[in-house]
């Protein structure tokens, strides 16, 4: 079937260090956003419309912009949450199976710790 439109759907948040102002507009800027998923929809007119769902992610850049004016937003997110996004971007560059991956890789992590310890 022919693509009618193609589409983006974004999911995520970021936290910025001011407000922002109702009623003004701001151009917005994403780094590194993750497509997690395309879809085709049909529409009445028998064609049907593509829509990628991109992520904000923890690798995600967001800067909003006002005139001359800038701001960076950061998205919210621990550094286990990175790790474990990392680990499974390098699995699936890799081939393997990020669960087992990351567990692999925590695994590696904690008996680190442990020889340091002495334990």
């Amino acid at each position: 079937m022919e693509v009618g439109e193609y589409k983006i759907k974004l999911t995520g948040s970021a936290n910025i260090p001011q407000p922002l102002r109702n009623g003004f507009e701001y151009d917005l800027e994403l780094k590194n956003v993750e497509v997690r998923k395309i879809e085709r929809i049909p529409t009445d007119d028998g064609q049907e419309d593509e829509i990628a769902s991109l992520r904000i992610s923890e690798l995600s850049e967001v800067i909003i912009k006002s005139g001359e004016k800038q701001m960076k937003a950061k998205v919210k997110g621990g550094q286990s949450k990175l790790y474990r996004y990392l680990c499974q971007q390098l699995a699936e560059k890799k081939g393997l199976d990020p669960d087992k991956f990351y567990a692999d890789k925590m695994a590696q992590l904690i008996d680190g710790i442990k020889l340091e310890l002495d334990v």
